[in-house]
């Protein structure tokens, strides 16, 4: 039994067969030098080397981005990894730090803040929708909340007002406050945020507009 250098592995070596486990399940099986390889310890090692394959798969997914508990979860679903072995990665990823919720839902909040703002409402839906518990979302969404909506909407409404570029004022509190209505933010914030923004509210006409002549 030897350690893989930069994991937390060894690998078994017993006759042509060799087994690559986590260094735990090691531990766990009692593994010593010239144990005889019988039926029983050949499936369990078998099953070890499977486990912290499917773990190394996970890591490899995890690598892209954080994720949830559920998210991991439901990966290891799809992937027909029995109940068993996948509750055991489980408790090693969480070990190891590698999921952490309240971390996630902290990275997913200050994301969102900077590339596609919503209201706190619309991406606490989000972040229950992924698994997280509703007191670790309120605890990520807290900041937010305490600045108020309207300063999130405010971040919003200035990052969409550069992609609508020149338009005129009228115009551009109609698209800006259809905008804001899809990200979650309520009739009066939206109105304010226009109004401060452009000079306009939804549905207001710009100044010195013609109108058609009643007939």
């Amino acid at each position: 039994m030897s350690p893989v250098a930069g994991k937390n592995t060894v690998v078994v070596q017993a006759g042509a067969s060799r087994f690559e486990i986590a260094r735990a399940a090691a531990v766990d099986l009692g593994l010593r030098p010239g144990d005889e390889l019988s039926a029983g310890l050949r499936a369990a090692l078998d099953a070890a080397a499977a486990r912290r394959e499917t773990a190394a798969r996970v890591l490899r997914w995890l690598r892209g981005r954080p994720r949830t508990e559920r998210e991991v979860e439901r990966y290891l679903e799809a992937r027909g990894v029995e109940a068993s072995v996948a509750a055991g990665i489980l408790v090693d990823l969480r070990q190891q730090g590698c999921i952490d919720d309240e971390r996630y839902a902290r990275w997913f909040v200050n994301a969102r803040r900077m590339r596609r703002p919503a209201a706190a409402e619309v991406l606490r839906r989000e972040l229950l929708a992924c698994g997280v518990a509703p007191n670790v979302a309120d605890a990520a969404l807290a900041p937010l909340q305490a600045a108020g909506e309207k300063e999130l909407a405010l971040g919003a409404a200035r990052k969409r007002l550069r992609a609508l570029g020149i338009l005129p004022p009228a115009q551009a509190a109609l698209l800006l406050a259809r905008f804001l209505s899809a990200r979650g933010f309520g009739e009066d914030t939206v109105r304010e945020v226009c109004r401060d923004l452009v000079g306009r509210e939804p549905g207001e006409a710009d100044s010195g507009a013609e109108t058609s002549p009643v007939e």
